[in-house]
């Protein structure tokens, strides 16, 4: 038998340190209201996102871009096109799993 859960690989940050990175499969989010999911092509992460102990464990993030993927309930985007967020855009990371 198969799992239907689909996965997604992530850069887990669990310290204040590059060494505390580590590549997960966790499961893919589901948008809730007012969300929606990117499937990111390209990311970055700054040595001061890892000094953020309220955030461990967390999947870092600075600018990054994708895909639109999917969208909760009342957000309107269609799935496909593409989108860059920087740091000033509201955004919450899920670490998911």
């Amino acid at each position: 038998m198969t799992s239907s859960v689909r996965t997604m690989r992530a850069m887990r940050a669990s310290g204040p340190n590059p060494a505390s990175l580590t590549c997960e499969t966790i499961p893919v989010p589901e948008p809730g209201p007012g969300e929606l999911l990117i499937e990111v092509q390209a990311t970055a992460v700054t040595a001061d996102q890892l000094t953020w102990p309220e955030s461990w464990p967390a999947i870092p993030c600075h600018d990054l871009s994708g895909v639109l993927a999917a969208t909760g309930p009342g957000v309107r985007g269609c799935p496909g096109h593409r989108h860059r967020l920087c740091p000033q855009s509201r955004l919450r990371h899920r670490a998911g799993g």
